[in-house]
């Protein structure tokens, strides 16, 4: 009997017990009569970098990074301006091509050195400014990059100086640029790198071997020199900017880096 009326009581209780209620939609307030729902495909960005700036219309916004969408319900009028600027937001980030030139100078060499015609003015400059005799390209580094991203190159390049009667060895150097950029200055796209470094070691003569490169003392004295720029710096995109020189060897010579930058549309 006790069982029994333990089930009973038990399903009295259960009697009690209220049923869960259904989900009610809520109404639609007065002001939000007539609003409607989008949903926006994001292809190029993160939707969570997004959201917060469309959140700023004052529009009801979900969004699913998984789906890469976001649903925006308000005004009509008012959700057609989100997605226009959804539009304008959601581009391909540009891809930025950054042009390293690592020229050498110096002084004391009595050729001169190969110049390319879209470095000509510079070189000029540079020779009226440092009287350099010899002024060539010892390599150009060439590297792509995303916008927002980073960019690494490693060059072994030709020797350091091509003195007459001197066999040099080859440098190591190694580019690297940080956070690449693009933004507006007026009418010119202007390339921002937040960072950039370039290191390496490079072989040099002695300033004796260079003065006599004819010398026939053996054999050739030769210095481990470690070289570096870490700089930040705008470019103008069409510009072609001198980031700075090392001396090397002696303080007469010198490692000068120039750096060009074009967006790749």
């Amino acid at each position: 009997m006790k069982i029994v009326s333990g089930i009973a009581v038990s399903a009295l209780l259960l009697a009690g017990v209220a049923r869960p209620q259904q989900a009610v939609e809520k109404p639609a307030t007065e002001a939000e009569k007539g609003w409607v729902t989008r949903v926006f495909e994001i292809q190029h960005h993160d939707v969570g970098t997004i959201a917060p700036v469309i959140s700023q219309f004052g529009v009801r916004l979900s969004h699913s990074p998984k789906l890469r969408a976001l649903a925006v319900t308000g005004p009509p009028q008012l959700v057609e301006s989100v997605g226009e600027a959804i539009r304008r937001l959601d581009v391909p980030s540009p891809n930025v091509e950054l042009t390293a030139y690592l020229l050498v100078a110096t002084p004391r060499a009595e050729e001169s050195g190969s110049i390319p015609p879209e470095l000509e003015k510079i070189a000029a400059e540079l020779k009226k400014l440092f009287r350099y005799q010899y002024l060539g390209v010892l390599d150009t580094i060439v590297v792509r990059v995303a916008q927002g991203g980073d960019a690494k190159a490693l060059t072994v390049t030709s020797p350091l100086m091509r003195i007459p009667g001197l066999v040099l060895p080859p440098s190591r150097l190694t580019l690297e640029a940080f956070n690449v950029m693009v933004s507006s200055r007026g009418e010119r796209r202007v390339i921002r790198v937040q960072q950039l470094r370039l290191n390496g070691v490079v072989s040099f003569p002695s300033s004796a071997s260079i003065a006599d490169p004819q010398r026939s003392v053996a054999p050739l004295s030769l210095s481990q020199e470690n070289v570096g720029f870490h700089t930040n710096l705008d470019i103008p995109e069409g510009q072609k900017v001198i980031v700075g020189k090392a001396n090397v060897g002696t303080a007469e010579n010198a490692l000068i880096l120039v750096l060009a930058a074009r967006v790749l549309d």
